[in-house]
Protein backbone atom coordinates (compact mmCIF):
# COMPACT_ATOMS: atom_id res chain seq x y z
CA UNK A 1 0.00 0.00 0.00
CA UNK A 2 2.92 2.31 1.02
CA UNK A 3 4.52 1.84 -2.62
CA UNK A 4 0.79 2.52 -4.20
CA UNK A 5 0.33 5.98 -2.29
CA UNK A 6 3.84 6.96 -2.94
CA UNK A 7 3.49 6.25 -6.47
CA UNK A 8 0.25 7.96 -6.16
CA UNK A 9 1.44 11.76 -5.26
CA UNK A 10 4.90 11.61 -7.03
CA UNK A 11 2.22 11.16 -9.94
CA UNK A 12 0.51 14.14 -8.24
CA UNK A 13 3.38 15.96 -8.01
CA UNK A 14 5.22 15.75 -11.21
CA UNK A 15 1.73 16.89 -12.89
CA UNK A 16 1.46 19.74 -10.78
CA UNK A 17 5.35 20.44 -11.72
CA UNK A 18 4.14 20.11 -15.47
CA UNK A 19 5.00 16.78 -16.36
CA UNK A 20 2.75 14.70 -18.46
CA UNK A 21 1.32 11.84 -16.45
CA UNK A 22 1.04 8.83 -19.63
CA UNK A 23 -1.20 6.26 -17.83
CA UNK A 24 -3.45 5.72 -15.20
CA UNK A 25 -1.18 5.13 -11.84
CA UNK A 26 -3.02 2.02 -11.31
CA UNK A 27 0.08 0.69 -8.58
CA UNK A 28 3.57 1.55 -7.93
CA UNK A 29 4.63 2.38 -11.25
CA UNK A 30 4.40 6.45 -12.87
CA UNK A 31 4.67 6.72 -16.55
CA UNK A 32 5.48 10.44 -17.70
CA UNK A 33 6.41 11.28 -21.09
CA UNK A 34 9.73 13.48 -20.85
CA UNK A 35 12.41 15.48 -23.08
CA UNK A 36 15.75 14.42 -23.34
CA UNK A 37 17.10 17.49 -22.30
CA UNK A 38 15.35 16.67 -18.76
CA UNK A 39 16.07 12.90 -18.74
CA UNK A 40 19.90 13.81 -19.40
CA UNK A 41 19.57 16.12 -16.36
CA UNK A 42 17.51 13.60 -13.80
CA UNK A 43 19.98 11.02 -14.69
CA UNK A 44 23.21 13.29 -14.44
CA UNK A 45 21.75 14.01 -10.98
CA UNK A 46 21.27 10.13 -10.08
CA UNK A 47 17.79 9.29 -10.62
CA UNK A 48 17.37 5.93 -11.63
CA UNK A 49 14.61 5.38 -14.40
CA UNK A 50 14.34 4.19 -17.89
CA UNK A 51 12.59 4.59 -21.08
CA UNK A 52 9.65 2.19 -20.98
CA UNK A 53 8.42 2.98 -24.61
CA UNK A 54 8.73 5.69 -27.44
CA UNK A 55 8.55 8.05 -28.06
CA UNK A 56 10.09 9.27 -24.94
CA UNK A 57 7.90 7.77 -22.11
CA UNK A 58 9.91 6.40 -18.53
CA UNK A 59 8.84 4.31 -15.99
CA UNK A 60 9.34 5.74 -11.91
CA UNK A 61 8.74 2.76 -9.86
CA UNK A 62 8.24 3.73 -5.97
CA UNK A 63 8.68 1.15 -3.09
CA UNK A 64 7.72 0.23 0.67
CA UNK A 65 10.72 2.94 1.41
CA UNK A 66 10.07 5.55 -0.84
CA UNK A 67 10.36 8.67 1.48
CA UNK A 68 8.36 11.82 1.39
CA UNK A 69 11.88 13.70 1.14
CA UNK A 70 12.85 11.61 -1.61
CA UNK A 71 9.41 12.43 -3.78
CA UNK A 72 10.40 15.94 -2.70
CA UNK A 73 13.71 15.87 -4.15
CA UNK A 74 13.18 14.10 -6.96
CA UNK A 75 10.26 16.98 -8.02
CA UNK A 76 12.82 19.92 -7.18
CA UNK A 77 15.28 18.27 -9.55
CA UNK A 78 12.10 17.66 -11.97
CA UNK A 79 10.87 21.67 -11.60
CA UNK A 80 15.38 22.50 -11.97
CA UNK A 81 15.77 20.24 -14.80
CA UNK A 82 12.23 21.52 -16.52
CA UNK A 83 13.09 25.29 -15.93
CA UNK A 84 16.77 24.79 -17.68
CA UNK A 85 15.26 23.36 -20.48
CA UNK A 86 12.40 26.17 -20.97
CA UNK A 87 15.44 28.40 -20.45
CA UNK A 88 17.29 26.94 -23.27
CA UNK A 89 14.16 27.26 -26.04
Amino acid sequence: RHANAAAQKLAADLQRSGGKIVFPVQANAVFVRLDDSVVKTLSGNGWSFYKFIEPNVYRFMCSWGTTDEQTAAFIHDFKAARSCTAAVS
